[in-house]
């Protein structure tokens, strides 16, 4: 007998920032194949772009002996932090400072010692202009877990998902897949909660 996908059930935890309240997902996609169970996961979540950590969309070469072949790549990472704080981390050294958001899209930071930078977020874009570079969220992979259940009344912890991605952008799909062994129709519970 062929595995039967009954019905998905998606149980958001808390701890998802930006809009807790009214968190909700959907389940856009689903494969079941050779034992193999592979779902793509959409979260709606309202976004406050104050409230995330940013990554650079430039490269940089990484600080490696000039004998390494290929160096690694690194970005400048942004950190608005509370207490108006800011860390902004470039190659091997962070800048520290002090931040205030002055209108909807619109932050100034001024370096400890240092000159005042304004940024300026894009929202059709979804991208922060800071010092002359664009810089994305940087979103943390939200940790997975996966109950299989008979009867929608006892369920059991399914070993983890065998894979979760790895890349993460606001309004993408989070891609799961886990093991499935043949035990006719069977019920999923998914629970999304972050690191």
């Amino acid at each position: 007998m062929n595995p039967a996908l009954c019905v998905l059930i998606l149980l958001m935890g808390a701890d998802l920032r930006a809009g807790d309240s009214d968190l909700s997902a959907r389940v856009v996609r689903t494969t079941i194949r050779e034992g193999k169970v592979d779902m793509s996961v959409r979260l709606f979540r309202e976004f406050d772009w104050k409230r995330a950590n940013y990554i650079s969309k430039k490269t940089f070469p990484g600080d490696a002996p000039p004998w390494l072949p290929n160096p690694p790549r690194t970005r400048h990472q942004l950190v608005f932090g509370v207490g108006g704080i800011f860390e902004w981390f470039q190659f091997d050294f962070i800048e520290i400072g002090n931040y205030k958001f002055v209108d909807d899209f619109t932050v100034t930071a001024q370096r400890f010692g240092g000159n005042v930078i304004v940024g300026v977020f894009d929202p059709v874009k979804n991208v922060l202009l800071f010092d002359g570079l664009e810089y994305v969220p940087e979103l943390p992979i939200p940790e997975i877990k996966i109950k299989a259940s008979n009867d929608l009344v006892n369920w059991i912890d399914i070993s983890g998902p065998k894979e979760v991605s790895r890349e993460f952008n606001w309004g993408d799909s989070i891609s799961v897949s886990f093991d499935h062994k043949d035990r006719g129709s069977e019920y999923f519970l998914i629970e999304v909660n972050n690191k």
